[in-house]
C-alpha cells in the first residue's frame, strides 16, 4: 500500500497525539571539500531531483521553489552539524513546504512545525527525492556508462562506504494541561521519575537508594532533562533509538520538548543501503507504532496535552 494519510491515521490509536511535529532526515557522510566544478554538479543534481519529484503535482507549483548557494563560512545547522552549509533548496507551497540542505558532512531534508497530517502527505515527495538521489543499482548496471546518476557519484564516493549513518528525527513541543483523573495541573518535572525508571526495583532495595536525589532533600525541582539511547529490533533489524526529554523552568513549569531519533549505522545497528530509501519503517513501525501508540500514552497517560508554539 502506498504511503498515505488515511493508512497512517487508521493505525493511530489516540487522537490527542495528532500534534504538530518538526522533522529532519539526515544522511551523514565523510567530510567533503568540493571544488567549484564539483559543487556546481551537486547543485544541478539536487535541483533536478527535487524538481522531478514535484513537477507532476498540480498543488505543488514549481514557481515556489527557491535555491541558494551559501558561503562555506556559514555556521552549524539546527541539529549541530559541524559541516558548513553549501547549498539549500526550499519549497514554499502550503502543506508540502520543506527544505533540503547540503552540508560538508551530510544531506538534510527538513520540515519544521508541521501538522502531522501535512508531514505524512509530504512523505511521498521525500521518498521520491531519495529514490532519485540514491537510485537502486543492479550489479549489471554498475558496469554500464548509462547507469543512473547518484548523489554519491557527485560527491566522488564509490558506493556507500563513506556514508556512515542515516537519522530520522521527530521533535514535539508540548504544553502539559491538567491530570484527567485528578483535575490538577501537571508539571514537567514529575514525568522524569517515570521516564528514567528503566529497571524494576529488587525487593531488597532501600527506598533512598532507588531515588538518590531524594537524599539531597531538595526544596523544589526547577528543571529536568534526560537523554536515553538504546538499541531496539524494528522490522527484524536492530536500530538505534534516542529519546530526549527537556522540561525547562518557567512560570508554568508545564512545557516539554520531546525528540525521538531512529538511527541506522551506529553501534549494534549497522546500516545497509536500503536504510537510505526506507521511509515506511521509520514513520510507521517506529514513530507511529512505537512512539505515538506506546511511549506517549504511557508517559502522558492521564494528562491533557496541547501543542506549544
Amino acid at each position: 500500500m502506498a504511503f498515505n494519510w488515511i493508512d497512517f491515521r487508521s493505525g493511530l490509536l489516540e487522537k490527542r497525539f495528532l500534534l504538530p511535529v518538526s522533522f529532519r532526515y539526515k544522511v551523514e557522510f565523510v567530510r567533503i571539500e568540493p571544488d567549484p566544478g564539483q559543487l556546481l554538479q551537486l547543485r544541478n543534481f539536487l535541483i533536478q531531483c527535487v524538481v522531478g519529484s514535484i513537477r507532476d503535482r498540480e498543488d505543488c507549483p514549481l514557481y515556489t521553489l527557491q535555491h541558494q548557494a551559501i558561503p562555506a563560512s556559514s555556521g552549524k545547522t539546527e541539529d549541530g552539524d559541524e559541516g558548513a552549509v553549501l547549498f539549500a533548496v526550499a519549497l514554499g507551497t502550503p502543506v508540502y513546504d520543506f527544505g533540503l540542505l547540503l552540508t560538508q558532512t551530510g544531506l538534510h531534508i527538513v520540515k519544521n512545525r508541521s501538522s502531522l497530517q501535512d508531514l505524512i502527505l509530504t512523505v511521498p515527495i521525500f521518498e521520491d527525492i531519495c529514490q532519485r538521489l540514491f537510485p537502486v543499482r543492479t550489479p549489471a548496471a554498475d558496469n554500464k556508462k548509462d547507469r543512473p546518476l547518484s548523489l554519491l557519484d557527485c560527491l566522488g564516493m564509490a558506493g556507500l562506504g563513506l556514508v556512515h549513518r542515516v537519522i530520522f528525527r521527530f521533535e514535539q513541543r508540548l504544553r502539559l494541561g491538567t491530570h484527567i483523573t485528578e483535575q490538577r495541573d501537571a508539571r514537567n518535572t514529575e514525568l522524569l521519575g517515570k521516564l528514567i525508571k528503566a529497571e524494576l526495583p529488587h525487593a531488597t532495595n532501600h527506598a533512598d537508594r532507588e531515588a538518590p536525589i531524594a537524599s539531597i532533600q531538595p526544596e523544589d525541582f526547577k528543571r529536568g532533562d534526560v537523554t536515553l539511547s538504546f538499541t531496539k529490533q524494528i522490522a527484524g533489524r536492530p536500530r538505534g533509538v534516542w529519546i530526549a526529554y527537556e522540561g525547562p523552568y518557567n512560570v508554568t513549569q508545564q512545557d516539554v520538548d520531546l525528540t525521538f531519533q531512529y538511527r541506522c549505522g551506529e553501534g549494534d545497528a549497522p546500516m545497509i543501503e536500503d536504510d537510505i530509501r526506507d521511509w515506511d519503517n521509520p514513520f510507521k513501525a517506529f514513530y507511529r507504532d512505537t512512539i505515538l501508540n506506546r511511549f506517549m500514552p504511557n508517559l502522558l497517560f492521564d494528562i491533557h496535552v496541547e501543542p506549544r508554539i
